[in-house]
């Protein structure tokens, strides 16, 4: 059976659905949309000890939750496949870090004076800014927040095995960058899969780096003009569009904040 969760008439979801029509698998579809597993907060913090960014973790466990898994066997994932194959590269080139560059991969940057010392052994510590970024991006961030599945069935990916990741970080940042190289393979294992696809901002797996760079650079203006930036898991969003989403969060932070104490609870109330 596919699983796809998302906000409604999302590439995600259109995609999800023909590939697994195309395919004749079973389809099981989860939408985002009414934002209640937001507000559902507990459970899914303490199913990975907080060490993961909520709202991204969030509608995984919610999802999860309601289905049964008696069943089935292994979750395949596919989990971190853009990370390790192609989306650490900012350029076709290996870059060398640097505390600026290493911003790029924040989800905030309100406090990084307060780890100053701890970005200067980052910079010191990685050659290249690829593996800074999927050491600390993908290893503390996805492969973490996909622990959470382990509390209802165990998960499986390609990416998850060493020897494959350490093939992978070899090879040529030009053959990478854009997923020049992945895209390929595809084709080559599946001629008939030209699907468009969310990574290359919808453009079809077979499309030349100018059309990818277009449509990038059309999906750039169409975040700035909306004022939020478009994924299958609007976090912004469902701000701006459900005030009792805001509310239920807003209160839980009060009605907890004085849990924490010292540094810890002025980082809280700046953030």
């Amino acid at each position: 059976m596919c699983l796809c969760f998302s906000e409604n008439d999302y590439l995600d979801e259109k995609l999800s659905k023909k590939i697994a029509s195309d395919f004749f698998d079973y389809y099981l579809f989860y939408s985002l949309n009414n934002v209640k597993y937001l507000t559902e907060i507990d459970n899914p913090v303490k199913a990975n000890d907080g060490l993961i960014f909520y709202s991204g973790s969030s509608y995984m466990y919610s999802m999860f939750s309601l289905l049964d898994f008696s069943g089935y066997g292994v979750l395949h994932t596919g989990v971190a496949g853009n990370e390790v194959l192609y989306s650490s590269l900012k350029f076709d080139y290996h870059e060398k870090p640097s505390k600026r560059k290493v911003e790029r991969i924040f989800y905030s940057s309100k406090l990084k004076n307060k780890i100053d010392n701890i970005l200067e052994e980052l910079v010191q510590k990685y050659e290249t800014m690829e593996e800074l970024a999927f050491y600390k991006k993908c290893v503390n961030g996805v492969y973490n927040a996909f622990r959470n599945i382990e509390h209802f069935t165990e998960f499986s990916s390609p990416t998850l095995y060493a020897p494959t990741i350490e093939y992978i970080m070899k090879i040529d940042p030009k053959l990478k960058y854009n997923a020049y190289l992945y895209r390929k393979w595809v084709l080559k294992k599946i001629p008939n899969i030209n699907y468009p696809w969310e990574h290359i901002a919808g453009a079809k797996i077979s499309s030349s780096s100018f059309e990818i760079f277009l449509r990038k650079s059309l999906k750039k203006l169409a975040t700035f003009l909306l004022g939020y930036r478009t994924s299958k898991n609007p976090w912004d969003k469902w701000l701006k569009r459900n005030p009792i989403l805001l509310e239920t969060l807003d209160k839980y932070f009060f009605d907890n904040i004085n849990l924490l104490n010292g540094n810890l609870k002025e980082d809280c109330i700046k953030l």
